[in-house]
């Protein structure tokens, strides 16, 4: 990957109504500068007209903040530029792994955009990190570390190899009863069949892993 673009777009001027907020806005401006004491003309009152017909309308205008912005990523590999603005398009710019690094370097951006400069540390729960290659893995920890986050997952069956990029390593039992994993190759073969004195219900084990401390 040569080159990871992002743009974001609000697309507030394509309601139907909004050119006749933005004609509104412009006669009632020309009209404030220009008045004394006069009311004002026939065009202003009939834009106002139709901006409450659509309004009545729709009953009322409500709309979600996420429906109105477009997120666009482009991606330039191998010397050809690719777009994509929605999940389908995202997973079909590239492989898995690549499409999975690409979300996670435009989360960094606006992490750090909100933090600005304030030293805050974010932990952030990341699941299915092992559909990811190895390298991969490293190289999204590495760049975590970077941007002060810290990484936690949950492996269902942890490799040696992963947790090893990971200070904090635990298994969960149990009433959330945490174990601190040792990396030794033979207590990993053993967790399947690791025993406690105490009978607790049936639970699914995970391994648990953090990338630095917190």
């Amino acid at each position: 990957m040569a080159r990871l673009q992002g743009r974001l777009t609000s697309k507030v001027k394509t309601l139907g109504y909004w050119e006749q907020i933005v004609k509104f806005t412009d006669q009632y401006d020309e009209w404030s500068r220009h008045t004394d004491g006069q009311l004002p003309a026939d065009d202003f009152a009939e834009i106002v007209r139709r901006i409450a017909e659509q309004l009545q309308s729709k009953n009322k205008v409500e709309m979600k903040l996420v429906n109105l912005l477009e997120l666009e990523i482009i991606v330039t590999e191998n010397g050809r530029s690719k777009r994509a603005t929605h999940a389908e398009e995202l997973r079909q710019i590239s492989s898995h792994g690549l499409s999975y690094l690409i979300l996670c370097v435009f989360f960094i951006a606006l992490v750090n955009m909100i933090r600005k400069d304030q030293p805050v540390r974010f932990i952030w729960p990341m699941d299915e990190l092992k559909e990811l290659h190895q390298l991969n893995i490293e190289m999204l920890i590495e760049l975590l570390t970077k941007n002060n986050i810290t990484l936690l997952s949950a492996f269902p069956d942890p490799d040696p190899e992963i947790l090893g990029f990971f200070k904090n390593r635990y298994q969960v039992h149990g009433f959330r009863e945490l174990i601190e994993m040792d990396m030794d190759t033979e207590y990993m073969a053993s967790l399947e069949t690791l025993a406690f004195d105490v009978e607790l219900p049936e639970t699914k084990t995970d391994g648990i892993a953090e990338s630095m401390d917190v």
